[in-house]
């Protein structure tokens, strides 16, 4: 059985290593990827400042049908927040 192990996710976040947040959730399958794994790779993301490598996180739920709830966007908004300095070019991304 698959584990999936959810300190990577934080590992990569705080490395600034995004593109393996992403890979990782590419490779992982769809069934044993939850609501919980999602939000962490926000958070990696968050933590990463890497707002481009965030929304892709999103479209990968949308794609795997996945739904977004409030925590998800609570993730993106404090994400957001943490970055003030780089607001235009974040605005600009989306």
């Amino acid at each position: 059985m698959l584990r999936v192990v959810h300190t990577l996710f934080c590992a990569a976040g705080k490395s600034g290593n995004t593109a393996a947040v992403l890979r990782f959730l590419q490779l992982l399958p769809p069934d044993y990827a939850h609501a919980p794994t999602y939000n962490l790779a926000l958070k990696a993301c968050a933590d990463a400042r890497d707002l481009r490598a965030a929304l892709r996180v999103v479209d990968i739920m949308g794609i795997r049908r996945v739904p977004t709830d409030f925590i998800h966007f609570t993730t993106l908004i404090a994400g957001v927040a943490s970055n003030r300095g780089r607001m235009a070019a974040m605005a600009a991304a989306v």
